[in-house]
């Protein structure tokens, strides 16, 4: 089965996992809307990825944010395309129809039609079309006009030269422009030592002991469990009668176990304990019964023996012929139940384990993302935290009669962060001890921390790091600048090639046909890559 979870824009990494790892599912469809607090990082996407599968839950993202969707490809998360092929349809739905062959024939016809009824203005007397004012005038325009016509031509015309003379000055004296990418040598030194961080506010270089936060977290869970133990339950159904004594005076002992066989059920009970049923009295020459109360029991259990009113003879007293089976009689006073024969769920050992270590690891999982993205811009040493479980309830004991139990717990977490830009500077002390960094610059820093071990008498951590160093060539931009102007192009490319510092250059000059480095410092570009 594959569950469906509607993320709201404002639902941030800590709430999208949580909902992940509770979900009862193992495919989840996550459906984001666009501008989603997720689409601010690809860090969000690989963290979901990463719990997700170790939820044992596949994840799957429907958006319409180009943005989210990259960043799932990216984090390798599959994507569900379902809804760009109804916004395609959408569109489809919107277009206007398109005309037939034979609507835009007709249309054609109408639009001839109506030119044809505009009927050119025709003149019935010749005066009408030649009068020699007219002429002179008309004569006298068209002189006008052709004046006018050369005043422009000759006034474009030096618009025109002044244009390409201000082109050229342009292209040749202030546009060009030289680009040189340079490629600087480089080297890598590894860094291998043990460092310690702690709520300081400096750098102890002696000790080598980075400033670092102390960071804590808490998180409650709680969840129900199915108990998966069987066992079969039987009990034996009692209830109370009243022993009935008519034979004598004489009070009558009944041991414990005596026998009761109902009239009406033919089931047998056992009386749970030793009685004495008082004699008989005997009143105006009649004998009037005493009696008793006491327990019986069933023979057997299961719910068969349980039984509504009903009269008990003693079996014991007709298997010896004797009188008194008639005279010694017993009666229900109240209903005979709780007899059961049934199987139960119980609590098994193995239950109780997996129930706390599902916990844990929730838990676990819970606290870890919320710690990795609320310091997401530090170093965190590895595993450079800590987690402690307390559980809020008691949890069953083997064997307890139980369908499902419930497992609550409180999680804290408490660990340490370091800013990047400490660790670069305890690096460069360290490296400078062995290597001069007089020509050289720090490009980047990859760190790789192990083993943490935490102090219990104060707030430390401490921890092999294997420290990666990039270093490049210093190159002075500035002056390379004014030792490289006015320089033609292979000049310049043997003077790169001598300098020790670069490992390799690109030189562009714009425009194409320019062969020589400008004058104007302004005009020339070094890249550093």
């Amino acid at each position: 089965m594959t569950s469906v979870i509607y993320v709201k824009k404002q639902d941030d990494l800590v709430k999208v996992v949580e909902k992940v790892i509770t979900s009862p599912e193992n495919e989840v469809i996550l459906v984001i809307p666009k501008n989603s607090v997720l689409a601010k990082s690809y860090f969000n996407f690989e963290i979901l990825k990463r719990e997700a599968e170790i939820a044992k839950k596949k994840i799957f993202i429907d958006s319409l944010d180009q943005i989210i969707r990259n960043f799932s490809k990216q984090a390798q998360i599959e994507l569900i395309d379902q809804t760009f092929e109804e916004k395609k349809q959408e569109i489809a739905d919107i277009l206007s129809p398109q005309k037939n062959e034979e609507e835009e024939i007709l249309e054609e016809k109408k639009e001839t039609e109506s030119i044809r009824d505009k009927k050119e203005p025709r003149f019935e007397k010749i005066d009408e079309i030649w009068k020699p004012s007219v002429k002179r005038d008309s004569l006298k325009k068209e002189i006008i006009k052709s004046k006018s016509i050369k005043k422009k031509f000759y006034l474009v015309g030096s618009f025109a030269i002044i244009g390409i003379i201000s082109f050229v000055y342009l292209f040749w004296f202030k546009l060009p422009k030289t680009t040189i990418i340079l490629y600087p040598k480089k080297t890598q030194k590894v860094i291998e030592t043990s460092l310690a961080c702690a709520p300081i506010e400096k750098i102890d270089f002696e000790n080598k002991i980075l400033p670092a936060k102390l960071v804590k977290f808490e998180r409650v869970f709680e969840k129900s469990f199915k108990a998966t133990g069987k066992k079969k339950i039987e009990t034996f159904a009692k209830g109370k009668v009243k022993i009935y004594n008519a034979f004598s005076s004489a009070p009558h002992i009944l041991v414990k176990t005596t026998r009761f066989l109902g009239e009406k059920s033919n089931k047998l009970f056992y009386l749970t304990k030793r009685v004495v049923v008082p004699g008989a009295k005997v009143i105006e020459g009649k004998i009037v019964p005493s009696s008793l109360e006491a327990e019986i029991i069933a023979k057997e259990p299961g719910p068969e023996f349980n039984i509504g009113s009903d009269k008990f003879w003693l079996p014991a007293f007709k298997e010896r012929g004797s009188p008194r089976y008639y005279k010694v009689w017993a009666e229900t006073t109240q209903e005979i139940k709780g007899g059961e024969s049934k199987e139960v769920s119980i609590v098994t050992k193995k239950d109780i384990e997996n129930a706390t270590t599902s916990i844990e690891k929730t838990l676990t999982s819970l606290l870890e993302t919320e710690f990795l993205e609320k310091t997401k811009n530090y170093l965190v040493p590895s595993k450079g935290y800590r987690i402690k479980i307390e559980y809020e309830n008691q949890l069953p004991k083997p064997g307890e009669t139980k369908n499902e139990f419930s497992v609550k717990a409180k999680a804290f977490l408490e660990g340490f962060v370091i800013e990047k830009k400490n660790l670069e500077e305890i690096s460069k002390k360290i490296l400078s001890e062995s290597f001069n960094l007089e020509k050289w610059e720090i490009t980047s820093v990859k760190e790789d921390f192990s083993n943490p071990e935490f102090e219990e008498e104060h707030p430390m951590l401490r921890f092999e790091a294997k420290i990666k160093i990039n270093l490049a060539r210093k190159i002075n931009t500035d002056l390379l600048k004014e030792k490289v102007k006015e320089e033609k192009k292979e000049n310049l490319k043997k003077f790169l090639s001598s300098l020790d510092e670069i490992e390799k250059a690109k030189i562009i000059f714009w425009p194409f046909w320019i062969k020589k480095v400008p004058k104007n410092l302004e005009r020339i570009s070094i890249e550093i890559k």
